[in-house]
Formats: C-alpha cells, sequence, structure tokens
C-alpha cells in the first residue's frame, strides 16, 4: 500500500514539472513564437530526459549518481521556474516532497531497477 502511495505522488510530481516548465515557458517575456517553443519544447526535453535516464524502462542505464543528477537538473529546473511565476509556497512544498519521495524510493527500492 506504502508503495502505490508513494509511486502514485511521484506521479503527480512528474506533471507539476510538466506543468511549471510548459507554464513558465508560455509566460515568459517574449516573443509569442518564442514563447510557444518554450512552453512545448521544455516539458518535451524533460519528458524525453525522464523517459530514457530516469523511468525504469529507462534505455540509457547510467549509475545511480548519473540518475539522481538528471532528476536534480529537472527537478532543480521546475522548481526555478515556479518561484519565477510566483507559486514561491508551492515551489517550496514540491521541493519538500521531492526529497521525502526521493528518499523513501532509494530507502525502499520502489519503482527502480538499478
Amino acid at each position: 500500500m506504502g508503495k502505490a502511495i508513494n509511486l502514485t505522488i511521484r506521479f503527480i510530481l512528474e506533471l507539476v514539472i510538466l506543468f511549471a516548465l510548459g507554464y513558465w515557458g508560455f509566460h515568459y517575456d517574449s516573443e509569442f513564437i518564442i514563447q510557444i517553443l518554450l512552453g512545448l519544447g521544455l516539458p518535451l526535453v524533460a519528458a524525453i530526459l525522464w523517459g530514457k535516464i530516469i523511468s525504469p524502462k529507462a534505455t540509457i542505464k547510467l549509475p545511480l549518481l548519473g540518475v539522481i543528477l538528471t532528476e536534480l537538473l529537472i527537478f532543480g529546473a521546475a522548481f526555478l521556474c515556479l518561484l519565477s511565476d510566483g507559486f514561491k509556497v508551492f515551489a517550496i512544498i514540491f521541493l519538500l516532497v521531492s526529497f521525502v519521495n526521493r528518499f523513501i524510493i532509494l530507502k525502499f527500492k520502489q519503482g527502480i531497477e538499478l
């Protein structure tokens, strides 16, 4: 039961990442075409990195440190986007939940075959 809850939280965190990157991109202070490219491109790049490196079915098998650094890059970018867009409290909650979630995954080896 606990594993299912933690993996559900992980999925929600992944959705928040896509939202944060897309929202920031669409609201970036630039020309409309740049906003479209960032709003669609940033979540796409994050999703590709996630699928290729972080997901349990990743095709690029990095050592644990490489996976964690890639996660740090993606989660950090989402955190900074949320902060930049004025969602400060949500950004802090997102960051804390992300760290706790990753800790639980590592401690109980949930959802990842390393």
